[in-house]
């Protein structure tokens, strides 16, 4: 991936966040029910969301380690969410599982 496609992209879910942040505001100052507006909720949600992608990305000149075992563990968590009889522990070793995998994979050789 560019290095200067991949900042302009982090700039820009930063900036689109923060419109979103500032738009829910904005209809929570001057909404006739804020309480029970679903647009006021989603524009929220999405500027959280959009503002920790934003934290996700990396910076110029940082590698995407866990690139390679995100697919993997996402399934695996997808997987899980869909057994409607999981126990409550699955999905916390889901995670931990997924974690390992990253930490202790092999080193590349270079």
């Amino acid at each position: 991936m560019d290095q200067f496609n991949l900042a302009t992209k982090r700039l820009l879910v930063g900036i689109i966040s923060l419109v979103c942040l500032a738009l829910s505001a904005l209809v929570w100052i001057f909404g006739a029910d804020p309480q029970s507006n679903p647009v006021l909720g989603s524009l929220t949600r999405i500027g959280i969301v959009l503002g920790t992608l934003w934290f996700a990305l990396p910076r110029e000149g940082e590698n995407i380690a866990w690139s390679k075992a995100l697919v993997p563990i996402v399934g695996l968590v997808v997987v899980i969410a869909m057994m409607r009889r999981a126990s409550w522990w699955l999905l916390p070793a889901a995670v931990v599982i997924g974690i390992a995998i990253v930490i202790i994979r092999p080193k590349k050789k270079r």
